[in-house]
């Protein structure tokens, strides 16, 4: 016979951990992003925009997955730079035919806004962009943040709700 209480409980136990991860790795991902958004600002050239495919596990059961990578170059300080900004990667249709079209209406000789690192120049980041799967990874984070934690609440309330197993089911004298 399965106990139930125990095996809901575990469940608990992982989503508290899950939700504690989440938070943290979202706090990081905030903080980095908060630095990036100080960093100084440029406006950069686009030189040839591409989206590029490759297989994320060398098995080869797996299906490509698809990013946007652009070639750009600015000014920074005294500096002309010259470096690549990239999507995150998406593998459905709709966001290939999204990625498509972003890399249609930005051709070589575009504009795009980017902040760069202060120290290292080729280090540049979009704080905010159209680009598909491009810019601030924390209003994802934030939709992740808020599932694990709801779904911690109602595990451990569904866990304490069922009580101790003992208290269930008196013994009869």
């Amino acid at each position: 016979m399965i106990n139930t209480r125990g095996l809901v409980s575990l469940f608990a136990l992982f989503s508290v951990l899950c939700t504690i991860f989440v938070g943290v790795f979202s706090a990081a991902d905030a903080w980095r992003e908060h630095n990036e958004q100080s960093w100084p600002a440029a406006t950069a050239t686009l030189e040839r925009c591409a989206i590029n495919s490759y297989r994320p596990f060398r098995g080869s059961g797996r299906s490509l997955v698809w990013h946007i990578e652009c070639p750009l170059s600015y000014s920074a300080d005294a500096d002309h730079v010259t470096t690549k900004i990239r999507s995150r990667s998406a593998s459905s249709d709709a966001d290939i035919d999204r990625m498509h079209q972003w890399v249609a209406q930005h051709p070589a000789g575009g504009l795009v806004g980017v902040h760069y690192d202060p120290v290292d120049h080729k280090h540049a980041v979009l704080t905010a962009t159209d680009m598909p799967y491009a810019g601030p990874r924390t209003p994802d984070n934030l939709k992740l943040l808020l599932i694990a934690a709801v779904s911690c609440v109602i595990l451990l309330t569904i866990a304490r709700r069922l009580g101790p197993q003992s208290n269930r089911h008196p013994a009869v004298t």
